[in-house]
């Protein structure tokens, strides 16, 4: 019995996190894919909510612990960053305005995002990814470390802090929207705010990730994909590229 009453418990624990339509079924969101990758994103709720920094071990715990509990694989960052508390929520629907964000540069028609903006460090490397839609969040296209032993791994939705913008590079106007290219900061102002369906690797698990069915229609409607392939066919890769594109777009020497 006591068993039995633990696992009811965590059930409910679970199905707090998970923003079900139906508690009785087990229907897939994009921001609570499996039981890990809920602990790691409750992790960061929480610390946004705290007014301090959070503890360097706490860092620690969530870097070594949780992120491989949630099946992202050990990273070795190439950045450095702080933690800032930014006023960025966790949007259920990231993965679709970021696969949206994606579209509309593909197409350079206006697909709702009135800005994108690409990050790229001094080599040209892009580093992070951002919309405008919902809430203006970025996703980091490589590891970044928050202390000495933290790494928050790249598909990650970041809230940025206001140095992300100090140093514009280039800027392309469409029609309706925006693209618009920045040097990084030696250390990123990062808020971490969940893992994205590109934190991992593994098509299989960001299938995982699905979108409910309204949004999934609403997505292939404007995109012409269907939703078998919609996530697990696009990779952080494709993050990349589109970077790379703004920043051809906008004319920038250094990308």
């Amino acid at each position: 019995m006591h068993g039995a009453r633990h696992l009811s418990g965590v059930r409910e624990d679970i199905e707090n996190y998970l923003p079900l339509d139906d508690p009785g079924s087990f229907r897939i969101h994009p921001w609570a894919p499996r039981p890990g990758a809920v602990l790691l994103n409750t992790a960061f709720r929480e610390m946004r909510a705290q007014m301090a920094r959070p503890a360097a071990s706490r860092l620690k715990f969530v870097s070594d612990v949780l992120v491989p509990l949630a099946g992202i694989s050990p990273q070795t960052a190439t950045h450095e960053g702080i933690w800032i508390r930014s006023g960025s929520a966790a949007c259920s629907m990231a993965e679709t305005r970021f696969l949206a964000a994606l579209h509309q540069i593909r197409k350079l028609s206006d697909m709702g995002q009135k800005k994108l903006s690409s990050y790229h460090d001094e080599a040209g490397n892009p580093v992070l990814f951002r919309k405008s839609n919902g809430e203006s969040t970025a996703i980091n296209l490589a590891p970044i470390a928050l202390g000495e032993d933290a790494v928050i791994p790249a598909g990650t939705v970041l809230g940025l802090g206001d140095n992300m913008n100090g140093q514009q590079t280039g800027e392309y106007t469409g029609s309706g929207f925006t693209l618009a290219t920045f040097a990084v900061p030696q250390v990123l102002e990062i808020t971490p705010i969940r893992v994205s369906a590109w934190a991992y690797d593994n098509p299989a698990d960001r299938a995982v990730f699905g979108l409910p069915r309204s949004r999934v229609d609403a997505i292939r409607e404007d995109c012409g994909r269907t939703p078998e392939g919609f996530i697990e066919h696009t990779a952080l890769d494709d993050y990349a590229d589109a970077s790379q594109r703004i920043a051809e777009l906008c004319g920038d020497p250094n990308a």
